[in-house]
């Protein structure tokens, strides 16, 4: 038998900026914003058997990124 995979699903939202000191030196910065399902909880709990509520929904949480490129 195939067991039953659990799981969500999610949207990802980002933006990002990039600004170049000179040719050689670039500085990216990105925001991303995930909104995950109800039964994407993070916690490994998938209680896909309870009906829940339509705006209950998983743990949602945002991301910064911050780097910095150089080439030579």
């Amino acid at each position: 038998d195939i067991p039953y995979i659990q799981g969500g699903a999610c949207e990802i939202y980002t933006a990002a900026l990039n600004y170049y000191f000179n040719y050689n030196v670039k500085m990216m910065l990105g925001y991303s914003y995930v909104n995950n399902d109800r039964w994407a909880d993070g916690k490994g709990k998938y209680d896909t058997y309870k009906d829940l509520p339509t705006g209950k929904a998983g743990i949602d949480f945002g991301m910064l990124q911050a780097r910095i490129e150089i080439d030579f």
